[in-house]
């Protein structure tokens, strides 16, 4: 039967609410984000101090003042949501459960600052906390996007201030530095709180590290740059087949044509948008759209090549990024079947032919996947390598053991190891750090050590329903230039690093 062990390494929401109750014992393990570090073991005078029947209850399950576990507790598989629950309730009391139950976290800092682009619902609530500091008495905050110690600690000096105070409850993560439901509904009652999907799309954004207004030229990555002024300098690259590459889900104008088609999309909304931000060079993007790969690999060369021509199309990108409707039809496109949608919907049939309802953080992991990745092909030659493992290594058919199967029998052809430490992210609270096999570990650690449990998304909860947008029609992409752009071979043709 499965074990559950208090020990270096645990993770998950029992853990949390350990860092919690030990705050509240006046001892900081150094926050609340359901990681159990060697800062938990040095809080174990709290044990002594803490009320008797805490201490009983603590040494009945044999929680001893090393932060250890020393009694493995077997939990039925039929049993061990409530088992859970129950031993959150005899470990540490029922309140700071209760407490902490009725005050879900949204984001929250473990290692690695979250990031969640400048025109997101983290900068939306970090001008609101900002604001409500001034109005406080204290200083302002950077309103960013970025998550780090300066919003954590501001967020502990928000919920003591009078204005705030009496909407937070008692033992609320936010004391501890955490953007709760509770801090939200105080800074931003009339506005929407951020919902799975923006909230997994944070998970991406902090691995993308990018934004819709950044543009990339992909045709020489190498510095010195190539310049009109030395020609037959050679350009290297490691995605030759990309061009440019534009916003947080890294849309291209070559493999699947993604920034082709948000432009489509945007024009099919108001056509002033592109036309106010291009201007003369607004009819030349829309021949992009309609081009066959080959000519718009030569019309984004030729761009290229000329500084000033790039030095535009930059500018321009970046001013359609700010456009809110031009966010919205990035997005909507990523969700369509044209596009993530369809390797997320793929994703959900995979679920189903396993017979496991997905998750909120199977669908954090769907969408990561299907942004840096592919699902698998061939569902049922998938569904035996998934069960395979299970049996293999004698673990449930649960959502966290599958999307550890998938992890492992479907790495990705290039950055491997990069793709295996985001894998990790999406089932690290189900499992110990200790748990983790070597190649895991190292290849979590690496990329930044986050979890799903940083944008408050939990297994207990099932997942959005996905209803991908189908397009009756799109972008031809058939079209040739002639006569062609001229550009130089070097930058036409980069070599691999």
């Amino acid at each position: 039967m499965p074990k559950v062990l208090l020990a270096k390494g645990a993770r998950g929401e029992l853990v949390r609410k350990t860092q919690l109750s030990l705050m509240d014992d006046n001892c900081d393990p150094l926050g609340a984000g359901g990681a159990f570090s060697s800062s938990v073991p040095k809080c174990s005078s709290a044990l002594d101090s803490s009320p008797p029947q805490k201490r009983s209850w603590a040494q009945a399950f044999g929680l001893t003042t090393d932060g250890v576990s020393k009694k493995e507790i077997n939990i039925g598989p039929g049993r061990r949501r409530l088992a859970r629950t129950l031993i959150g309730f005899l470990l540490w009391g029922a309140t700071t459960f209760a407490h902490a139950q009725s005050d879900p976290v949204l984001y929250s800092l473990l290692k690695k600052p979250l990031f969640d682009g400048k025109f997101g619902k983290l900068a939306e609530v970090q001008a609101a906390i900002s604001a409500a500091l001034v109005r406080c008495g204290k200083a302002p905050i950077a309103v960013d996007g970025f998550f780090g110690n300066g919003t954590f600690e501001a967020v502990k000096t928000l919920v003591a201030c009078p204005e705030v105070r009496p909407h937070i409850p008692p033992g609320s993560p936010a004391q501890h530095g955490a953007i709760t439901q509770s801090v939200w509904k105080a800074v931003l009652p009339k506005s929407t709180m951020p919902s799975v999907e923006q909230r997994a799309q944070t998970l991406v954004l902090t691995y993308e590290a990018t934004d819709y207004d950044r543009l990339e030229w992909n045709f020489c990555q190498n510095k010195p740059f190539w310049s009109p002024q030395n020609p037959t300098m050679p350009c290297f690259t490691n995605d030759p087949k990309s061009y440019i590459t534009w916003g947080p889900r890294g849309a291209t104008a070559g493999h699947g044509k993604e920034v082709q088609w948000v432009i489509w999309r945007v024009d099919q909304q108001d056509a002033s948008i592109v036309d106010k931000v291009f201007a003369t060079e607004a009819s030349v993007l829309r021949k992009l759209i309609s081009l066959n790969d080959s000519s718009a690999r030569l019309l984004l060369c030729s761009i290229y090549a000329d500084e000033s021509s790039r030095g535009s199309w930059t500018r321009a990108f970046e001013e359609l990024g700010k456009s809110a409707l031009v966010r919205s039809m990035y997005d909507l496109h990523y969700l369509s079947r044209a596009s993530d949608g369809a390797k997320m919907a793929t994703f959900y049939r995979l679920y189903d032919k396993l017979a496991v309802k997905p998750t909120e953080v199977d669908y954090a992991f769907f969408l990561d996947r299907a942004t840096h990745s592919s699902p698998p092909s061939d569902l049922d030659n998938a569904v035996r390598e998934i069960q395979g493992w299970l049996k293999e290594k004698s673990v449930t058919r649960t959502p966290s053991n599958v999307r550890r199967a998938v992890a492992a029998k479907f790495p990705t052809a290039n950055q491997r190891q990069d793709r295996l430490g985001r894998d990790v992210a999406f089932f690290i609270d189900a499992v110990s750090e200790s748990a983790l096999t070597q190649e895991e570990r190292q290849a979590w650690t690496k990329r930044g050590q986050l979890s799903a449990a940083n944008v408050g998304l939990s297994d207990e909860r099932a997942a959005p329903v996905l209803n991908p947008v189908t397009d009756a029609k799109g972008p031809g992409f058939g079209e040739s230039l002639d006569p062609a752009p001229a550009c130089p071979q070097s930058v036409l043709n980069p070599r691999a690093p």
